[in-house]
């Protein structure tokens, strides 16, 4: 194939929260969306992403993409150690 590069493609970068929703669609596929959907909501929490949003309910995190949300994302991958999640 072939490799398109554009803007300064050679400088580093973090990804920071832009790994959230692939960590959502990791544990989509690992252990499917009932499961998933159980542990972590689907809704806008209306507040910044570094907020603990948690339906006052179900004491679930509103979304995968609040901090919240994406740390109960990565613990719903399945590994046999910490180091392998």
């Amino acid at each position: 194939g072939f490799i398109y590069e554009s803007g300064d493609s050679a400088v580093e970068f973090t990804i920071q929260s832009i790994s959230k929703p692939l960590t959502y669609a990791l544990a989509l596929d690992q252990i499917g969306a009932e499961a998933v959907d159980a542990m972590i909501g689907v809704e806008p929490s209306g507040e910044a992403f570094n907020e603990i949003s948690v339906d006052r309910a179900t004491k679930i995190p509103k979304n995968p993409m609040i901090n919240a949300g994406a740390i109960a994302a990565v613990s719903l991958i399945p590994a046999d150690t910490p180091d392998e999640r």
